[in-house]
């Protein structure tokens, strides 16, 4: 235990920030998938953005002969986090390409979770009812809107019962579950674990029996697990 201990101590993991990207090639038509071509074109969002091209494969390598291992690779931050062993930050900093280093905070705060019931009690109706109207689900009523054509990915901690809940039996029924995977542990299965996207995707397009939860029912999903248990700001090397 005191030597895991000592082992945390003497390394911390930070993201190592690259002063460019020249010299990359990209190829949108191969790297993005049909469906973000299509939102970009009608958005009128530029195909190629500095901030999607990949990170330099010789500036990755060279951090790493460095500090052993990367544990993410970023091409919006142009970064990586790695955990940087005791006395090599100054070695890395001197890298010619390496434009900043930020420690990565691990302040965090616990997450709470219930078993999902797919019942309607008396209580749960009255939410129901409540969220609706929140949500605005008479103007969707009256444009015919159901979310049809639209995907929509969900990140969260986890999503029990999403594969056998009757809440979701038609986007399981339909194949809009288009694909799923688990940042955390990298695996497909995500049908576990806090189930706050279980919940999330309820209030987006749940059914249960006639009554909707959520206003987009006809739209196709993404489910990415991308929260552990203890909410914490290095989430984002999943996200």
């Amino acid at each position: 235990l005191l030597l895991l201990f000592h082992q945390a101590e003497a390394q911390n993991r930070h993201w190592v920030f690259f002063t460019d990207k020249d010299g990359v090639e990209f190829d949108p038509y191969t790297y993005f998938d049909s469906k973000t071509i299509q939102k970009r074109i009608s958005m009128g969002i530029p195909l190629v953005d500095e901030t999607d091209l990949p990170v330099k494969e010789e500036y990755i390598s060279a951090v790493k002969m460095i500090s052993g291992k990367v544990s993410a690779v970023s091409r919006w931050f142009n970064a990586v986090s790695v955990d940087i062993p005791e006395g090599k930050i100054q070695e890395i900093t001197r890298l010619p390409f390496v434009a900043a280093i930020s420690e990565l905070t691990m302040k965090a705060s616990t997450t709470r979770t219930k078993p999902f019931r797919p019942e309607i009690s008396e209580s749960v109706e009255s939410l129901r009812q409540r969220q609706l109207l929140s949500m605005g689900a008479s103007f969707f009523k009256e444009a015919g809107a159901d979310g049809t054509g639209v995907r929509i990915a969900v990140l969260d901690g986890g999503f029990p019962a999403v594969d056998r809940s009757p809440v979701f039996k038609h986007l399981r029924e339909n194949n809009r579950i288009i694909a799923t995977w688990d940042f955390v542990k990298n695996r497909e299965f995500v049908y576990s674990y806090n189930n706050h996207g279980t919940m999330v995707l309820t209030c987006i397009a749940g059914i249960l029996g006639d009554k909707n939860f959520g206003m987009a029912p006809g739209a196709e999903f993404l489910l990415a697990r991308t929260e552990v248990k203890r909410e914490v700001f290095f989430e984002e090397e999943h996200w």
